[in-house]
């Protein structure tokens, strides 16, 4: 019979991807015969063509960088100076001054890379900047003369698996959004690098976009200063919108700055550089990795990067309005990135009205609210739209009256976009009973396996809920402020052994700790099984189960621990994601209790000598302070309906008075495990 194949890791999948992609590559490379050499244009067999000129021009020519035509026609404008171009210098020269070229293409023709120029059926113009991956190029069809922004990226033996799938994942989310203020894209593929001495063989892809002329708004303000505020609002507005629109693709931009903002001849602003984009449900983010420019960063993206959601855009923009409108960052400016870090995470952000009082007190309100450090404070992206549109220039945004008008036809606008209000507000609470459906399922899978139960996971549940509380305030916890993140982490940790459901009833009927080598193998196995199931959720509905991001991070690594020593992927210290690290000291105190039958006091004393050691201690340090919550979660929550004795209990787990009359309080304790 044949065995079926073995579940891959998304890096693994990725891995093998890019390997199948490079080979076939090399193998397509090796197979093609050279085309025949095209026949140069009769004007370059001129008698009174110089041998220089004539070299030149037929090497643009052969590549693809001018046409026939083109070449004839540089010949003509030439006229009586064609003898003196006897050097490749002078031709490169004359290329430039009589517009054939660009000084970059000549550049690069001379250097001997002009078969570097033609990308597809894209011609290179000049090189505009790099992103965070992958080098941009101003370039031009041929044939349509529209100028577009190429984006390109060598993918040889040594690129790394992780980099060829953020250009991809780019390439599809950009090819997926339709909005005026995020740049658009009209094409997408790969083809053969040129073969040029001291390279091997390679692939170039390349993303097709829309061309923004009118620089950066680093660039912009740098060089024309601090901004009134109807502009910066108008210019806060369009961003929003964009990022609204990023949103309700299920879509985190994770990388707002001035930088990544493009201006319009018109002034207009289109969002750019979806490379560090993740999908809601993603965590392909390697993690604990520091992306996107620290200044700009939220406090939760630099805690806790996989799982930041939609606030740290907002949050994004809320300091890039704040730049905008004063030249000054909100916080200090200080020697290293670690210090900087570190005052985004413990430090308050300055107000806008003490470093600008003359600004409207609302403005500062508002910017107060994006900057906060609890991602629930924040506006979301439409929030700050409607509010930033009260203060945009008329001159760039026209009032909705004006727009609409006071007619009837106005009105009945009016009632549409209030339908639309009301609809997008149906959507939200539908995808919230989703969330909570599509996670009870994924429990109830899980809770029908040996060793576990529906009691153990509502406890689990309960256990992170109290410790996300007690975390919230500190400055490294800061996305446990966020009811809707804390909500998550709750239905995650729910369903944290969902990989169960792939792990044999034998393997999983020993007695923990005494599993045989093989069985403890397969037995670990069970976070990567539960991950690659949501994995498959993710990619066909992850923008509509944005909760999916820390469901993933939980199921792959609530067995990691603090020294780096737990499974399956070993990650260490805050390399390990958040939600993970709590749902850890979780599932470690409801073992203890449930299956090894210790009391509590002995439990907590075991789970703070691992502090450090298996793990975090500021959450180890935050059950300690939460432990008699912990206690009593344990004692009222059965492994199954109705496993429950009326015993007397402290007073304090209590909840409904007045008192008996008995002077003794009586409580339900839940039967559990061997209790």
């Amino acid at each position: 019979m044949n065995s079926l194949p073995q579940l891959r890791t998304a890096r693994e999948s990725a891995q093998a991807r890019a390997a199948a992609e490079t080979a076939a590559s090399a193998q397509s490379s090796a197979v093609t015969t050279t085309p025949p050499p095209r026949r140069l244009p009769p004007a370059l067999e001129h008698a009174g063509v110089p041998g220089s000129a004539r070299s030149v021009l037929a090497e643009l020519f052969t590549v693809g960088v001018l046409s026939g035509a083109e070449a004839t026609a540089f010949l003509r404008k030439a006229g009586d100076r064609l003898g003196q171009l006897h050097t490749r210098e002078r031709v490169g020269d004359a290329l430039v001054g009589l517009g054939a070229l660009t000084r970059y293409q000549v550049s690069r023709t001379l250097g001997g890379h002009a078969a570097s120029l033609i990308v597809g059926p894209y011609r290179i113009t000049d090189r505009l900047n790099s992103g965070s991956i992958g080098t941009v190029f101003a370039a031009e069809h041929p044939f349509m003369r529209r100028p577009v922004a190429l984006k390109l990226m060598r993918v040889g033996e040594t690129t790394l698996p992780a980099v060829v799938e953020r250009f991809e994942t780019e390439i599809r989310l950009l090819a997926g959004l339709n909005h005026p203020h995020i740049v658009a894209v009209y094409d997408a593929g790969s083809v053969p690098a040129p073969i040029e001495a001291g390279t091997v063989p390679a692939t170039l892809m390349y993303l097709v976009m829309e061309r923004v002329t009118g620089g950066d708004l680093e660039q912009y303000i740098y060089e024309r200063g601090t901004q009134s505020v109807g502009l910066a609002c108008e210019w806060g507005r369009q961003i929003a919108t964009a990022l609204d629109a990023t949103h309700a693709a299920g879509l985190v931009h994770r990388d707002v700055k001035p930088s990544n903002l493009l201006l319009t001849p018109a002034r207009q602003i289109k969002l750019i550089d979806f490379g560090l984009t993740r999908e809601f449900a993603s965590t392909a983010t390697p993690i604990k990795s520091l992306i996107g420019s620290l200044e700009f960063m939220a406090p939760e993206q630099l805690a806790d990067s996989p799982t930041a959601g939609p606030p740290a855009d907002v949050y994004g923009l809320g300091a890039t309005l704040f730049w905008v409108l004063t030249g000054q960052l909100p916080f200090p400016q200080v020697r290293t990135p670690a210090e900087a870090a570190e005052a985004i995470r413990s430090g308050q952000p300055k107000r806008l009205n003490e470093v600008a009082p003359d600004l409207p007190p609302a403005i500062d309100t508002l910017l107060g609210r994006m900057l906060s450090k609890s991602p629930g404070e924040r506006p979301t992206a439409a929030e700050a739209a409607a509010a930033l549109a009260e203060f945009a220039a008329p001159s760039t945004h026209p009032s909705a009256d004006a727009v609409l008008g006071t007619g009837a036809e106005g009105s009945a606008l009016r009632a549409a976009i209030g339908h639309l209000e009301d609809v997008v507000r149906d959507t939200a609470r539908a995808a919230a009973a989703a969330r909570a459906a599509v996670l009870a399922g994924l429990a109830g899978a899980a809770a029908a396996r040996p060793t576990e139960s529906a009691g153990h996971q509502r406890r689990i549940a309960e256990y992170a809920r109290v410790l996300a509380s007690k975390l919230a305030p500190h400055p490294n916890w800061p996305m446990f402020a966020d009811p809707a993140h804390v909500a998550d982490l709750t239905a995650a940790a729910a369903a944290h052994d969902l990989g169960l459901v792939g792990v044999p009833d034998e393997v999983l009927a020993s007695p923990p700790g005494e599993h045989l080598p093989s069985d403890r193998h397969t037995y670990e196995t069970h976070p990567v099984i539960g991950d690659a199931i949501l994995e498959e959720l993710a990619e066909a509905h992850g923008s509509a189960l944005p909760f999916l991001r820390v469901a993933r991070a939980v199921v792959r690594h609530h067995h990691e621990r603090w020294d780096g020593t737990g499974f399956p992927d070993r990650l260490a210290g805050d390399r390990i994601p958040a939600a993970a690290r709590v749902v850890a000291v979780a599932d470690a105190y409801d073992f203890l209790r449930g299956v090894r039958n210790m009391a509590h006091a002995e439990t907590v004393l075991n789970l703070t000598r691992d502090a450090g050691v298996a793990f975090d201690p500021l959450v180890v340090e935050a059950l300690m302070a939460t432990e008699a919550e912990f206690d009593r979660i344990f004692l009222t929550t059965p492994d199954r309906p109705g496993d429950v004795e009326l015993v007397e209990v402290p007073p304090e787990y209590v909840v409904k008075s007045p008192p008996p009359a008995d002077g003794k309080t009586w409580g339900l304790k839940a039967k559990i495990g061997g209790s």
